[in-house]
């Protein structure tokens, strides 16, 4: 009896989220592009609100809070155009969730600060009051993005020894040997909190870093003394700079010398931690030769310059010590990416197991 096969064949098209292939227009309209885009108008009206009034009485609250809010601006904007433009997958040294999430952490404590500031020195105006309120706005979109980046990057996902506790349920069950074989090889969890030294951090980076923390804390302290300046501009900018260093710097150390890390979903802490030393050497040493250069020769601001330059020394001691020991992250992923990719065979054996001559 004759049969007859029928053949389907389903053809899938897979259509990017993007109405280009370099640009990503998808994102623009989803949540996360939305939001940074409410973050980045809200910021900038902010900003413009402060900005434009000329009142100069106690100027520098207000010339703090514009300082916080044109950087984030600008991060933000450059983090949505990364996405827009599909440019975090070209640079993949970079953990780029994890550098957002930082962002938005520490700028969602400096937008509520400087809000906090202008709205109690505000006396009634309202240009001072409508920026006030509006850098509230940007604190709790902030926060926002803070929720959903920390469930992408420290999200509760099964582990491998949760899934296996899940299997190893189910089997045991049903065979006696194998759970008792099984029970016999789990290894007791270790009640150690601080990992100093440790695969991320080595003990003489630990002490650099703490040098880090209390000499950025002092910069900033003595920085915030000074009541009056004659060139407010390099000031609020060391000011911006020593403060997020104290921040970041504290996170970093915890993070890195506590189990803390182990429960956050990044396996790049090296690449992180050398990019954020590099960065904040650089930042650090503009700052301080920006404020050196521009300041009222007070006994405070001599002293927050002479902290600021030991800060940087320890930043780039700090530097020196991650290329010593570990090298660049990103030419160290590289070659283990080549070194991956296979090989053609040299030889070729024959039938018999013998090599081909």
């Amino acid at each position: 009896m004759p049969h007859t096969v029928v053949t389907t064949t389903t053809t899938t098209t897979t259509t990017s989220a993007s109405d280009g292939r370099f640009c990503n227009i998808g994102y623009a309209r989803s949540f996360q592009g939305l939001l940074k885009i409410a973050q980045v108008a809200v910021l900038l009206i902010a900003f413009l609100c402060v900005y434009c009034e000329q009142r100069r009485s106690e100027y520098s609250a207000f010339r703090y809070f514009e300082v916080v809010t044109a950087w984030f601006l600008i991060v933000f904007l450059i983090f949505f155009l990364m996405h827009l433009f599909r440019l975090q997958s070209k640079i993949t040294c970079i953990n780029w969730t994890l550098t957002e999430f930082l962002h938005y952490a520490v700028g969602g404590i400096l937008v509520l600060i400087a809000s906090i500031v202008v709205a109690v020195k505000s006396h009634g105006i309202s240009a001072f009051i409508a920026g006030s309120v509006f850098g509230f706005i940007a604190t709790f979109l902030i926060a926002i993005s803070i929720w959903t980046s920390y469930k992408v990057t420290c999200g509760s996902q099964p582990t491998g020894s949760s899934v296996f506790d899940i299997s190893f349920y189910s089997m045991a069950t049903s065979e006696t040997v194998y759970n008792t074989t099984t029970t016999a090889t789990q290894e007791p969890k270790s009640k150690k909190w601080i990992l100093v030294p440790s695969e991320n951090l080595e003990k003489i980076r630990f002490v650099i870093k703490v040098v880090e923390v209390l000499l950025s804390f002092v910069a900033f302290v003595m920085e915030e003394v000074v009541s009056n300046c004659s060139e407010c501009g390099p000031l609020y900018f060391f000011e911006f700079v020593s403060c997020t260093a104290f921040l970041f710097t504290l996170l970093l150390l915890i993070l890195l010398a506590t189990t803390l890390h182990q429960r956050v979903g990044i396996n790049s802490w090296p690449t992180l931690d050398f990019g954020y030393t590099t960065t904040m050497a650089i930042l650090f040493l503009l700052a301080s030769i920006v404020f050196a250069a521009g300041n009222g020769n007070t006994s405070l601001e001599q002293g927050a310059v002479a902290f600021g330059f030991l800060a940087t020394v320890a930043f780039f001691i700090d530097f020196g010590l991650f290329m010593k020991y570990r090298g660049a992250p990103c030419r160290k992923r590289n070659n283990q990416q080549a070194d991956q990719t296979p090989r053609p065979e040299n030889e070729k054996l024959n039938a018999n197991g013998d090599s081909a001559n």
